[in-house]
């Protein structure tokens, strides 16, 4: 019985050693693994643009990147220790610790939390960040603190503000842009219910034109019928002659050729040359005309 508990002995002790020597080269590989990513990681940090930082749960930075120096003017080694509330107003501080204690409650460790918020520098400038974090955890995935990285973004706003407002000009454009174009197709119907009123209102004196100059040309034409015609060609002719005049009017002002001029004139006397002119036309179309004047 001693001999079999002794050989049963050895051959576990020989198993434990064998064990031991197998767990042992797994943490020297796994160590090896972990220094190479500290490396990494501490290669990347330093040479971020970022800060890169570590807190532990009562929010007291254990680690700082090299770029705090260039964005707050603190140097990382003096940050080692120190509180976020050193950093930031109280207000800015309790919203940060709001956001790190949903990340320590969380059962997503790799959730990650984006925000905005500031920093304040040595010499008490307060300027905008954004911050990226999530909960920093241990080998047994226990939650050991915070890590993220603090980005400046006082550049990125003004270019956002800026790109606002060029958008609101660019709405502000493109409506006015809009009601030009509806101006410019009011003006077209416009253009062409003038163009095809023009058109029958020229046919009208013409045709009084040609017709009673042909009853003229008749040899045989009792001298009152010639008179009469040669009224109405008269007429007719200075008919077309006005309308002329305004389409040479309207092309005037659409060119914008038009030449403005200031000087005194008798507003009663004009309206009274206008209803005498108008008047006229009316009665000859049997439409009612009148003027009113106060």
């Amino acid at each position: 019985f001693n001999e079999f508990s002794r050989d049963r002995v050895l051959f576990t002790k020989e198993n434990l050693e064998q064990l031991v020597g197998h767990r042992t080269q797994e943490l020297k590989k796994l160590n090896a693994t972990l220094s190479q990513s500290e490396k990494m990681f501490r290669l990347l940090a330093e040479n971020s643009l970022d800060i890169i930082w570590k807190m532990d749960k009562r929010l007291i930075f254990t680690y700082v990147s090299p770029a705090i120096k260039k964005i707050t003017d603190y140097h990382p080694d003096e940050c080692i220790g120190m509180s976020l509330v050193n950093f930031t107003e109280r207000k800015e501080f309790f919203k940060i610790a709001r956001r790190a204690i949903s990340l320590f409650e969380s059962n997503d460790f790799n959730r990650t939390s984006i925000f905005i918020s500031h920093l304040i520098k040595r010499n008490g400038e307060k300027i905008p960040v954004e911050i990226s974090s999530k909960a920093l955890t241990d080998e047994h995935n226990n939650v050991i603190g915070i890590q993220g990285a603090t980005r400046h973004i006082s550049e990125r706003l003004e270019y956002e503000l800026l790109l606002t407002e060029k958008n609101k000009m660019l709405k502000t454009w493109n409506q006015e842009l809009e009601i030009a174009k509806t101006k410019a197709e009011e003006s077209d119907q416009l253009k062409t219910m003038f163009l095809n009123n023009l058109s029958h209102e020229i046919r009208t004196p013409m045709n009084g034109i040609i017709g009673f100059t042909e009853f003229l040309a008749k040899v045989d034409l009792a001298p009152e019928k010639r008179k009469h015609y040669a009224g109405i060609v008269t007429k007719s002719s200075k008919k077309l002659m006005h309308i002329i005049e305004d389409i040479l009017e309207v092309s005037t002002l659409q060119t914008n050729q038009a030449i403005r001029m200031d000087f005194e004139f008798d507003l009663n006397g004009l309206f009274e040359k206008l209803y005498f002119r108008y008047s006229k036309i009316a009665a000859e179309k049997n439409l009612g005309f009148k003027k009113s004047v106060d």
